[in-house]
């Protein structure tokens, strides 16, 4: 989830993101290649933490499900009238 606008933990995470980028342009490259080449040995070796962030990576993370339950007790019939009476009352607040 993004973060909420004026909320100060998006700005450290633009301060961090952007020194790890730019840690990483002005380096040779090389230890990028080797952490890459770390985490497909341990992926490899069956830990499946690393198995998980690689395939996360690769092919994306999985939806959150949710699981909504429905009070059966509700009068469907009775909110839906009242939304559609607060809906007429906000097109026409004359009437």
């Amino acid at each position: 989830m993004a973060f909420q606008k004026g909320n100060k933990l998006a700005a450290k995470k633009g301060i961090i993101d952007g020194a790890l980028r730019r840690a990483v342009a002005q380096d040779d490259k090389d230890r990028l290649r080797q952490m890459v080449e770390s985490v497909l040995d341990k992926a490899a070796d069956g830990e499946l933490a690393y198995v998980a962030w690689l395939a996360d990576r690769l092919d994306g993370k999985v939806a959150q499900q949710i699981e909504a339950v429905v009070d059966a007790n509700v009068q469907f019939g009775e909110t839906v009238a009242k939304a559609t009476d607060i809906r007429g009352k906000l097109r026409n607040p004359t009437a």
